[in-house]
């Protein structure tokens, strides 16, 4: 039983208390029944921005949708080009629906989202390096979709679907995974669940974020706290410094398979799954964070 020790007792269990609780005491947060819309809209929170776009404007193309400047047929493995068009639409959603941006509520450009969005689908670019089909792609237009169901005008439910369905199919299982590539592709369950309102799927997702966060003596948590990756090679620099978007704060940690979960299990509030995350309580706690400082300096001593 002792294997099976979830890590996240550890770093939770200040944050479990009732959903009531939680909807009250957060006055940003929709004051309504639906959980999806609550989980949401503090993802909303989490990736708030107010993005200039003047430059990313001057290359789009009127025509069709597309950026004038953005190879669509590369399929480099790294900083792929075709990425930088989700990228802009992804922007131009937050722009559209942030009141002090000066393109607020602009209906020419709900249109150039629209149709950029539409071409997008239509273009279906692929890359060689699965990370960005399967990770960064769909993470991207997974916040895109939630953030424009605040806008002025609404994508039509033809296309939000299709694209929803296209993360379905290409944004892969997180169960064939292991450690931040797991969370990383249940994160983007997560968002589509609560779009589509799926609590199958959202089930599914939450599953595999726990998954990781277990001891092991095979690829994961080893009993002295050291972690394994790629099988039995011990893994503590290739995902440092990952961006750390809970609780509208950022932070740079060692450790990303804990704060991949910490990620996701912040998101968790209304009925469904009563975890309530705070600004404050979403800090791990001093000494875990000084055990982990204390193994990576005495691993590389």
């Amino acid at each position: 039983m002792k294997n099976k020790i979830h890590l996240i007792i550890l770093l939770f269990i200040s944050s479990i208390i009732s959903v009531k609780a939680s909807v009250a005491t957060n006055s940003n947060l929709p004051d309504n029944e639906d959980e999806f819309e609550v989980l949401m809209q503090k993802i909303r929170l989490d990736f708030a921005k107010n993005p200039s776009i003047d430059e990313a404007l001057k290359k789009y193309n009127e025509t069709d949708g597309s950026f004038t400047d953005v190879d669509y047929s590369s399929i480099q493995r790294t900083k792929w080009p075709p990425l930088e068009h989700v990228d802009r639409l992804y922007d131009f959603a937050f722009a559209y629906t942030n009141s002090k941006n000066k393109y607020y509520k602009d209906e020419s450009l709900f249109t150039k989202i629209e149709k950029g969005l539409e071409y997008w689908h239509e273009r279906n670019p692929w890359c060689h390096n699965w990370w960005y089909n399967q990770i960064a792609e769909p993470q991207r237009l997974g916040v895109l979709l939630i953030q424009l169901r605040i806008g002025e005008k609404h994508l039509n439910t033809e296309l939000e679907n299709k694209i929803l369905e296209r993360i379905k199919t290409d944004g892969g299982d997180p169960a064939k995974w292991t450690g931040a590539n797991r969370t990383d592709i249940a994160l983007h369950w997560i968002y589509r669940a609560c779009l589509s309102k799926n609590e199958t799927d959202l089930k599914v997702a939450l599953e595999n974020v726990y998954n990781p966060i277990v001891y092991t003596t095979k690829e994961g948590f080893q009993h002295d706290n050291s972690y394994f990756q790629h099988g039995r090679q011990l893994y503590i620099g290739g995902y440092v410094y990952q961006r750390y978007p809970v609780c509208n704060s950022t932070r740079q940690v060692s450790i990303a398979q804990q704060i991949h979960a910490r990620n996701l299990l912040c998101y968790h509030t209304g009925a469904i799954y009563a975890i309530r995350c705070t600004r404050e309580r979403c800090k791990p706690p001093r000494r875990h964070k000084e055990d982990t400082y204390s193994f990576i300096r005495q691993t590389y001593d």
